[in-house]
């Protein structure tokens, strides 16, 4: 009889320990889910952060390039000489031109 309740112990606390280990187990497969999505929110929502610097920086140069060109004309149709205004459009056609280059390089570098 001794030998019977014994065993029962036994089986008893083997049975007790492999459900721990497998609670552990679960417990930890979780956390490591759960760290491996929040890691990868992270890195999602820098790469977002990133790209949406570069887009405010294009924009900030683009619009700054715009208005010296506004300055530019304004300044020639002030001065209204027909010479000076053909010579003005050539530089702004200059300028049209480097800035689209420096469009396609922003782009391409990407």
């Amino acid at each position: 009889m001794k030998d019977k309740n014994q065993k029962h112990f036994l089986d008893d606390t083997v049975k007790r320990a492999k459900i721990e280990n497998a609670h552990r187990e679960a417990e930890n497969i979780y956390n490591y889910n759960k760290w491996k999505d929040n890691h990868e929110k992270m890195v999602n929502h820098e790469l977002k952060k990133m790209q949406h610097k570069d887009h405010k920086v294009i924009k900030a140069v683009l619009i700054g390039i715009l208005l010296a060109l506004i300055i530019e004309i304004v300044y020639i149709l002030i001065i209204n000489d027909p010479q000076t205004l053909s010579i003005a459009f050539k530089e702004i056609k200059q300028h049209l031109n480097e800035i689209w280059i420096i469009i396609i390089n922003l782009t391409i570098a990407k």
